[in-house]
Parts: C-alpha cells; structure tokens; sequence
C-alpha cells in the first residue's frame, strides 16, 4: 500500500521501502524513538528474515536458527531485538517522566561494580530509583562507602570475603527505611534485607544472590532449605515480602530441577514472580539461549503497578524492576524538641555555673571601673 503525506510511516535501510507504522503495529513510542534518531537504521520484518536455503529447512531446531540471524549482532542499531529492549527502556523512562513518586524497586547483576558505579549511579538518578539491589559487586572490605556515595542515599553491603559475589542495596533517603539484621549465616545464597515504611505498611525487601552450581545431592536440598528458612524470616518480619535477586535458577526450565525448585518455592511461599521475559541472552556453541534467572517474587503481587526489564548495557543481564502503586512515604526530618537528662551530672553543672557567674563578676567590676 503506497504511503501518503502525513502519513506516519518508516523507511527500511536495507530494501528502500516504506512501510506504515500502523500495518506493522508500532506502538508510538518506538516510533517516534526512530523519529527522533535519525542515524539509528531500521530493517523491515522481511528484510530482517534469515536466508531460505535447503539447510534452514533441515535443521531440528528452526526457531535457533532465526533466533540466530535476528540477533547476531546484538546492541547494533539494526538489530530487531535492539528495538525491542529500545522500546522497553522508553517505556520504564516515560514512566517515571509521569510517576516518579510511586516506589520503583530494582535488581541488576552488575558483574563487577568498580568501573560502573558512575554509570550506575547515572542510571538511578533519571529513573528515580528507590531501592536498588546490586549482585555480583565483586568488591570486600577494602572498599570503602565513600566509593559508592551517592548523594541522598544510603549503602548497605553484604561483601565476599575472597573474590566474586557480594550484593549490595542502595536506599533513597526519601523512604523511611532501615536495614534488616539478618543473623543467620547462609552457605549457599548471598542475601541482604531492607525494612521499608510504606502507607500501607511495612515492607521487607530481600535482595539475593545465588554463585551458580549444579544442583545435586546435598547442595541442592540445603539450597531449598535456605531460601525456605530466608523467606519464612522475612515473612515473619512483616506480612508483605519482595525478593529480588539473581538466583541462577532459570524460570524458563521448568521440567528441569532448577526451574522446578524456584517454581516449588514459589508455592510454598505463596509468591509471585513478576518477571515474565528472559532476563539473560547469550550465545553458546553457536546456539542463542534464553533464560529468565533473575526475579522479582512478592507474596503481595496487588502492590504493584508495573513489572518488567530494563537495558542498561552495563552487564549482560536485564535490570528487572517493579513500581508499587503506593506513592513514597516521604522521610520528613525531626525536630528533637527536648533534652535528654541520662548523663546529666548535677555537680559538674554547678561548678560550670560557677565558673561562668565568676566571669561575669569580673567583666562587669572591669566595666564599672572604666
């Protein structure tokens, strides 16, 4: 169908055609994301097809291969799934534009925090982040907070001893919040726990990371003990639980024992996952694979507005996040307005009175002989 003046419509890079943007069902942000980006080439969904050969048709597994051919350069400006991860993070950001004051909770497995804190921290800031839970920090005790300031909030870190791991929460100090104590050391997961004051009550929010392992024999039956006993202690610290983490349990495998364990818990916990996407797209042996291994689980799904992923570029995992509809309980500062008398010493008082009732005497007697 030719296309019109005034009609709104798109030009393939690699046939020369246009195309209408509501015979390819466009939403408007995607758009007017290549509107506004002039430089940013797109193709059309028969140019971005693979080619049709005889070994196409012989192959097991059709569906890799296009995988394949679709995102074999991912990150280029051409690349259909670029778009679509383009499309989500406007998505997220024309969000927050319009509701930044609902409480945004977000995961992102950074692997490695020392070179990205900037960016992370550019990251936080637009999208008005409340509580930001970062695995694989990959940083110990050598490291101090003042690395990883960022101005009106606070750092809570569970560190790695030796090498690898570590999770750390980055709290805005608008919430009314506080870390959780957490005493129990746990062998097979990495956890750390904020208390947030919402208007409708108190929210523990679990940020955990699972190192991956094969799940077998012993290992595997202390793992499900230690995410049942975690969420039953956050479960008995408040009525409303969120856990976001990378768990390195693919939720897409569910005939699998990892996929079947994260599934197991959710039913013996009464959650949710409100991450539906892969979160984790990589190439192995030539063959794209897609897993959904980081989460965001609450026993209260109705608190939340939105859930979804988000594409940072500074890992090679999406950032899962969830908006509450409760807007931010503001932390409003205190006024202490009286004085605490535990060590108040009378006799020292006295002798300080002394003191200064003798130097009086004297300024005054020096004023009266001038």
């Amino acid at each position: 169908m030719a296309v019109r003046n005034k009609q709104d419509a798109i030009l393939c890079n690699s046939c020369g055609k246009w195309s209408h943007v509501k015979c390819l069902n466009m939403s408007r942000p995607i758009f007017f994301y290549y509107l506004n980006r002039p430089d940013v080439q797109w193709s059309c969904p028969f140019c971005a097809l693979p080619p049709l050969t005889d070994s196409f048709f012989e192959d097991e597994d059709v569906d890799i291969l296009i995988d394949q051919q679709v995102i074999a350069a991912p990150g280029e400006d051409n690349d259909p799934l670029h778009a679509v991860q383009a499309e989500e993070n406007i998505q997220l950001e024309s969000l927050r534009k319009h509701s930044s004051r609902e409480l945004l909770v977000c995961h992102l497995n950074i692997n490695s925090i020392q070179n990205k804190f900037e960016e992370l921290a550019d990251l936080i800031k637009p999208l008005n982040v409340h509580v930001m839970f970062i695995s694989e920090t990959k940083i110990d005790a050598s490291y101090s907070n003042n690395r990883f300031t960022i101005p009106g909030f606070s750092v809570y870190r569970n560190d790695r001893k030796k090498g690898g791991g570590g999770v750390m929460a980055i709290v805005s100090t608008s919430l009314e919040s506080k870390r959780a104590s957490i005493k129990k050391n746990y062998k097979t997961l990495e956890p750390i726990a904020v208390e947030v004051k919402t208007k409708r009550g108190n929210v523990i929010m679990l940020g955990i990371y699972r190192p991956p392992k094969n799940l077998c024999g012993e290992y595997r039956i202390n793992l499900e003990n230690e995410l049942s006993d975690i969420c039953n202690w956050a479960s008995l610290q408040s009525n409303s639980v969120i856990v976001a983490g990378d768990l390195n349990l693919d939720r897409l495998r569910s005939e699998k024992a990892e996929g079947k364990l994260l599934l197991d818990l959710e039913v013996e916990q009464g959650f949710q996952c409100l991450i539906t996407k892969p979160t984790r797209i990589e190439l192995r042996e030539n063959k794209i694979i897609k897993s959904l291994i980081d989460v965001l689980l609450s026993n209260k799904p109705g608190l939340f507005k939105y859930a979804g992923n988000y594409y940072p570029s500074l890992s090679d995992h999406a950032l899962i996040y969830g908006i509450l509809k409760d807007r931010v309980n503001a932390n409003k500062p205190k006024i202490v307005a009286f004085r605490s008398y535990r060590n108040f010493d009378s006799e020292e008082f006295k002798k300080q009175l002394e003191v200064v009732s003798g130097m009086s005497v004297r300024y005054l007697t020096t004023l009266m002989i001038r």
